[in-house]
């Protein structure tokens, strides 16, 4: 699941993604979470180009990819997060993985 605001299917698959993880949120907190999610997408590319151009090793893995690793309770949490806008707690969850 690639985050990206520009294409609604991704939308539906981050729905779908929700669905599986049998979570149910309302559309707005839906909409706001994944609106986030793909702003947090964007700031992780350009920090990965940056380790790139400073030639540095390592560097973190997608937004994606980190979710489709975490677990349902994390997922849950990261959403609540993400809703109430506590950048905190969401760089947090998503440097567990």
């Amino acid at each position: 699941m690639e985050l990206s605001i520009k294409n609604k299917s991704n939308l539906n698959k981050f729905k779908q993604f929700l669905t599986d993880n049998d979570i149910e949120l309302f559309d707005f907190e839906m909409r706001i979470s994944y609106k986030r999610l793909c702003n947090l997408s964007s700031e992780y590319k350009k920090q990965q180009k940056l380790t790139k151009l400073n030639l540095q090793k390592g560097g973190s893995k997608n937004i994606s990819q980190k979710l489709k690793k975490m677990q349902r309770q994390h997922i849950l949490h990261l959403i609540s997060s993400l809703v109430s806008k506590n950048d905190t707690k969401t760089n947090w969850i998503l440097n567990l993985y």
